[in-house]
């Protein structure tokens, strides 16, 4: 019964597929996301290499689905139709969720026509025929999910730097799911575009049959699903487009994500057109001849937000995977038939996809290890490749990474926020690695970006890491150009060591060979570059007796440094200033303006020596 089933489902895919030749414009490519069907949990798989994850579990859907060019009906076989610009002018791709109340897709005005208006564009499209969950409410995520996968792992290919999400309705929750419930960098959208979205589960606010046919009546599963409540600062920038005479889904669900979104200092917008009522999404004169449901002012008004959010998120942090076949393939980078990077070496063994704490924190950094590029309009000729600080057990991406990569930008700096392996205890080797390749890399481009020079900074374990690249280097190529070296671990030593990043870079504290390799001040050589050391006198997670050392090997060797310790702020204090987190500065505000300083006449300094 099941091998008919599936033959049934195949077949039903296949004259779907021919159907919508006769209405819609052909798709460049047509990827089943499950070949072997939802009884076997394996996904897409090219050239021997896992694209995409399998399907989970089933919904348990066993009839065949069906199309009739504008509604696809019982979706239980998911597929992606992929459209791409003639020339991909953008460098954007958007992961296209149409609505249904998830219960059908709508999948003209909600999927093919809004791919044809982003293709117009130059912004490929990605129009996920994704699974009804049939109240299996984990369904329809994986599947965007996967689409994230395919098409990240694609993304050169198709001269793709930045993928969003778009959904409609119950398609704008899912891909608002997919931007708050993402499970890794290369599952979170780099941009959300949300048409009139139902948001909430809360009853009286929500669209009934979008709640049912997700959560039923569970209470758990209605709370997760609120979205408005898992918004974080690390929520993509967000667009919100919808009626104000919506009376199926009530704009109070836009309101509250929006709200939600301002108060964790997301990046977002609304409009709020006076007519259209539900459901108008790409139904514009120009494609359809009928009567435009918001009217033609307003869809001209539409468009335009569109157009110079979408212009805007250019703008934005570029991420790049640094082994885009993963760990299992010791390869790197390649671009233009060269390789750029090294591959990983060796697999530090994470598996399962990433964890993300509400404080931004990220951990179980494997697969997904990347660089996240911050590129200046106009660059003064430097780099910083920052290392954020964690223990080796985990990234604290926000005031050791993104907040230090902007005020840096401000400054006319490019900076490459660095996501690298944990060494988990045995795999020392792999962090080393993912700096050294990110130095690659930014060097191969460094000519593109207008850089001339490039440094390392680094925070408590990011410290060592960004150590390590300035004693451990093995050519010109990896070696920085000077160090930035904040309240860093710079030694192992018995007396003085920080537990936790010591263990997880010496199995434990079992291996005393890496224990004296590892402690960098017996590393410092004439060639190692220039450093400034910043940390604060009371720090009692990393003592000073750390920076002490290194800076005393290195003006016995001769090289070029200087330390600076503050009077107070204890440890971890980053670029954590009031206006980033909207708690008192550790530092407060004379001190941090003192280390600023310190950090801009170093820079200033170093520019000299080139």
């Amino acid at each position: 019964m099941k091998l008919w089933i599936q033959k049934a489902a195949l077949l039903t895919a296949a004259l779907l597929l021919l159907t919508a030749a006769r209405a819609q414009q052909a798709p460049d490519h047509i990827v089943r996301l499950y070949p072997e069907g939802q009884g076997v949990d394996r996904g897409v798989v090219e050239d021997g290499i896992t694209v995409t994850l399998g399907p989970g579990c089933s919904n348990e859907l066993n009839v065949p689905q069906t199309w009739d060019g504008t509604l696809l009906r019982r979706v239980s076989d998911p597929w992606l139709r992929i459209y791409l610009p003639e020339k991909n002018t953008s460098g954007q791709m958007v992961v296209i969720c149409p609505g249904g109340a998830y219960a059908l897709l709508s999948t003209e005005s909600e999927g093919e026509l809004a791919a044809r208006w982003l293709n117009e564009r130059g912004i490929a499209a990605c129009v996920v025929w994704y699974r009804m969950p049939n109240r299996h409410d984990i369904v329809p995520l994986t599947d965007v999910q996967n689409a994230f996968r395919y098409c990240r792992y694609h993304a050169a290919e198709w001269g793709v730097r930045q993928i969003g999400v778009m959904g409609f309705s119950a398609g704008g929750h899912l891909a608002a799911s997919a931007s708050t419930l993402f499970t890794d960098e290369i599952t979170r959208p780099d941009f959300s575009i949300l048409f009139y979205p139902v948001i909430s589960m809360e009853e009286g606010l929500t669209h009934e049959g979008t709640m049912f046919n997700l959560t039923g009546k569970d209470p758990v599963l209605r709370e997760r699903y609120s979205l408005e409540k898992r918004v974080t600062a690390e929520t993509p920038p967000t667009i919100l487009l919808l009626s104000s005479n919506d009376d199926a889904v009530p704009p109070e669900n836009s309101l509250r994500y929006l709200r939600a979104l301002k108060a964790h200092g997301v990046p977002a917008q609304i409009h709020s057109f006076p007519t259209g009522g539900h459901g108008w999404g790409f139904a514009a004169r120009k494609y359809t001849g009928k009567k435009d449901p918001i009217g033609d002012d307003a869809r001209a008004t539409a468009d335009t937000a569109l157009e110079t959010f979408l212009r805007d998120c250019r703008k934005s942090p570029e991420t790049v995977l640094l082994y885009p076949e993963g760990q299992g393939v010791d390869r790197g980078i390649v671009e233009n038939g060269i390789a750029v990077t090294l591959g990983p070496g060796e697999n530090n063994e994470a598996s399962g996809p990433e964890f993300v704490k509400e404080s931004g924190n990220i951990g179980n950094v494997g697969d997904s290890a990347r660089m996240i590029l911050y590129i200046p309009e106009k660059c003064n000729g430097q780099m910083v490749v920052i290392c954020p600080g964690g223990g080796y057990s985990n990234l604290a991406m926000r005031h050791e990474g993104h907040w230090v990569a902007e005020w840096l930008n401000a400054r006319g700096v490019a900076a490459c926020v660095l996501v690298y392996r944990m060494p988990r205890g045995t795999h020392p080797q792999a962090p080393i690695t993912d700096v050294q390749n990110a130095f690659r890399y930014c060097r191969h481009h460094a000519a593109e970006w207008g850089v001339r020079q490039i440094g390392v900074m680094g925070f408590s374990a990011g410290g060592h890491l960004a150590g390590c690249a300035s004693t451990l280097y093995v050519d010109e190529i990896t070696r920085p150009d000077f160090s930035i070296l904040v309240y860093s671990v710079l030694t192992f030593d018995e007396s003085v060591k920080k537990k936790g990043t010591f263990e997880q870079m010496t199995d434990g504290g079992k291996r005393t060979d890496l224990r004296a390799y590892y402690s960098l001040e017996n590393q410092v050589n004439e060639q190692t570059p220039p450093a400034i050391l910043l940390l604060s006198e009371d720090d009692k997670g990393v003592i000073p007796e750390h920076s002490w050392r290194y800076f005393e090997q290195l003006r016995q060797h001769g090289v070029q440094a200087e330390l600076h310790i503050l009077p107070y702020g204890g440890h971890g204090w980053g670029w954590k200033t009031s206006d980033k987190s909207g708690k008192p500065d550790p530092l407060h505000d004379g001190v941090r303006e003192v280390l600023f300083h310190c950090v801009e006449n170093y820079l200033e300094r170093m520019s000299l020596n080139k």
